[in-house]
């Protein structure tokens, strides 16, 4: 059975990329590993941080200004 907190893990190593994400959280790309695969349960301080990432717009890689598309 798959938890809220691997799920949640996922989709911000499917956002973000498994490095990035090690990053963001402060932890090793292998403890992320192992919380996505369920070896290790994710620690509700680390889940908090993961949904924040989810949220946070500038969690997200920046496009350079003046590329932004001209209006009609």
């Amino acid at each position: 059975m798959t938890t809220v907190g691997q799920q949640v893990l996922k989709q911000v190593v499917d956002n973000f990329g498994p490095e990035h994400t090690a990053a963001l959280l402060g932890v090793s790309e292998s403890l992320v590993e192992h919380f996505v695969n369920g070896t290790l349960p994710v620690p509700d301080s680390m889940l908090l941080k993961a949904l924040d990432l989810l949220e946070v717009p500038h969690a997200l890689p920046q496009q350079p200004k003046g590329n932004k598309p001209n209006a009609p």
